[in-house]
């Protein structure tokens, strides 16, 4: 008996079965083996992530694919998806992240992990300018402008007096 090795979604083999009663009387029968890649990628996520909100409490979603591993029996490297997706805006709360991997007949795995969005947690931060002076004018008055202008903010800042 011949063995033949398949390799590949859909590669097919015909095979000849041939039965022969010893006095010169033989029967042929064939039939096609086809493998099939039934197999779904497995995927492992990254554990919980944690990330921070702007100042409007907002986070725009990253790609998070490139924490996750994907494998498949027939597919070197399956393409991985996420839900959400990058780019969407989310707001300070806890989601489930999923991520799909897809091999080359289109059967997918998935996991999961959390993501929890936090408020920012740090104040702004300011640079003063220098100290300034204001010129009196003949009655010996002046006048207090805006000097956001001239301060380095990180975070937003309003004047005091």
């Amino acid at each position: 008996m011949a063995t033949t090795s398949l390799s590949g979604h859909n590669d097919a083999e015909t095979v000849t079965l041939t039965a022969d009663d010893g006095n010169g009387n033989t029967a042929d029968c064939s039939f096609t083996v086809t493998l099939q890649d039934v197999s779904n990628p497995t995927v492992t996520c990254p554990g919980t992530q944690t990330v921070q909100a702007d100042i409007f409490g907002n986070y725009t979603v990253v790609d998070f694919t490139g924490l996750a591993n994907a494998s498949d029996n027939c597919t070197a490297s399956p393409a991985k998806s996420q839900s959400p997706t990058p780019g969407m805006i989310l707001t300070v709360d806890s989601y489930t992240v999923t991520i799909t991997a897809t091999d080359d007949v289109s059967l997918t795995g998935n996991c999961t992990f959390t993501l929890t969005v936090q408020a920012g947690c740090s104040a702004p931060t300011v640079t003063c300018p220098a100290n300034q002076t204001v010129a009196a004018n003949g009655s010996c008055a002046g006048t207090l402008d805006g000097h956001t202008g001239l301060a380095t903010v990180v975070g937003g800042v309003r004047q005091r007096r």
